[in-house]
């Protein structure tokens, strides 16, 4: 039996809105421009949530009233992502146990949350006031692009030249990474400060 987000909500017994972004578009101005997003799903509707699959469940806090949240699930090679201008959340549709949580606002708010274990509920977001860091592709038609903090994959999505991508990040130190498969391009550490832009060209 196929499950639907509006499904999986009333089954968690909320009545929160979430809509389902497999893509995200980096024409948008009302949400963190991220390029197109990998649904890790073999077989179906992209998108689709089957009871097989994993989601978290959580609660935000710290967000500006009416901005849009961004909320990604990340591990090494891929994330998935559900955007909400809701106070919660759920995030379903992937095959991971367990992964790191971004979340982000369009206004410049930012949370990372890492271990997070698949079919969680009540998982607390906090965000803080974060800043920006715009990457774009010169040298390559398009190659993965990673921000790992200690180690740990936060966001990891595929950056095309020509369509730079605008990651907002909560206040610290980041090794932005550029690859394809297991050959590493280049990376770059950037520290992030609340309100600032910082932009990096690969």
């Amino acid at each position: 039996m196929k499950l639907t987000a509006a499904a999986l909500a009333s089954l968690l017994g909320s009545a929160c809105v979430v809509h389902v972004h497999v893509h995200e578009s980096p024409e948008s101005s009302s949400r963190p421009r991220l390029p197109e997003e990998e649904a890790p799903l073999p077989e179906g509707r992209r998108g689709e949530l089957r009871p097989e699959t994993g989601w978290v469940r959580g609660v935000l806090s710290g967000a500006s009233e009416g901005a849009r949240t961004r909320i990604a699930a990340v591990v090494p090679f891929g994330s998935y992502s559900t955007s909400t201008t809701e106070g919660d959340f759920v995030l379903g549709g992937f095959r991971w146990e367990e992964f790191a949580l971004h979340v982000s606002t369009d206004d410049q708010r930012a949370a990372i949350l890492v271990d997070v274990k698949s079919r969680t509920q009540g998982v607390r977001v906090h965000l803080e006031a974060g800043g920006t860091v715009e990457v774009d592709l010169a040298g390559h038609e398009q190659l993965r692009c990673a921000f790992l903090r200690d180690g740990i994959h936060v966001e990891d999505f595929t950056l095309r030249r020509g369509q730079p991508a605008e990651v907002v990040m909560p206040p610290g130190e980041f090794l932005v990474r550029v690859y394809e498969g297991e050959r590493i391009f280049d990376e770059r550490s950037v520290r992030v400060a609340a309100g600032e832009t910082r932009s990096l060209v690969f």
